[in-house]
């Protein structure tokens, strides 16, 4: 006869797993800015005001960090990861 777990074993080992991961998640230290911080180094402004990566580099934000890779482009007023990146882009590259 084959072993077929209950509901309740299955439900502990899922949340068994949710335990595991948040423990591991909340012991990673990781100093990530208030403001979003990208480089206008690794990007290509276009013509029509878009920026393209032209080499990896990674944008951070207090919710992570994202690894941007050549060839993407962001558009003005287009939001990636909850961020306009061509306007991150453009104040970086005024500084």
């Amino acid at each position: 006869m084959a072993y077929v777990p209950s509901a309740e074993s299955a439900l502990e080992t899922k949340h068994k797993r949710k335990e595991s991961f948040a423990m591991h998640k909340s012991t990673a230290k990781v100093d990530l800015p208030d403001k979003p911080f990208v480089s206008s180094k690794e990007f290509k402004k276009n013509p029509d005001g878009s920026w393209t990566c032209i080499k990896n580099t990674d944008i951070k934000s207090s919710y992570g960090i994202y690894r941007i890779p050549p060839g993407m482009t962001f558009k003005k007023k287009t939001t990636h990861w909850g961020m306009d990146v061509a306007e991150l882009l453009e104040q970086a590259e005024s500084k």
